[in-house]
């Protein structure tokens, strides 16, 4: 805790020698086009509250973010099939896998934004 982030008044502040390193924004994976170029997408809990069909919309998005040796992190609640050739399971972990081929580009589909 004290190499990485700071004391504040509401709880913490992650270091400024992370903030470099890291992208940090807010996004939303069924409205936003992807990011791309990622190294890792961490993805812990998100997907379980998805239904199949925006699971199944999601996943290749993933796919196409990443650099070609890119990884992605899921939570232990997480799974998700029917995309053995985008990702393999990396090593006996169960919740980490490693992008495969080349996606051509995935389908992106606009839904409308609900107001906040």
């Amino acid at each position: 805790m004290r190499r990485f982030f700071t004391p504040a008044a509401d709880g913490y502040r992650i270091g400024k020698n992370i903030r470099e390193l890291c992208v940090f924004g807010r996004h939303n994976l069924c409205a936003d086009p992807p990011f791309s170029k990622m190294d890792l997408i961490s993805c812990r809990n998100v997907l379980s509250g998805f239904g199949s069909p925006l699971q199944r919309r999601v996943i290749p998005l993933f796919h196409f973010a990443l650099q070609p040796n890119g990884f992605l992190l899921l939570g232990l609640s997480e799974r998700f099939g029917g995309f053995p050739p985008l990702f393999t399971q990396v090593d006996n972990t169960p919740r980490l896998y490693a992008k495969t081929s080349p996606l051509a580009r995935p389908e992106l589909v606009s839904i409308p934004r609900t107001s906040q």
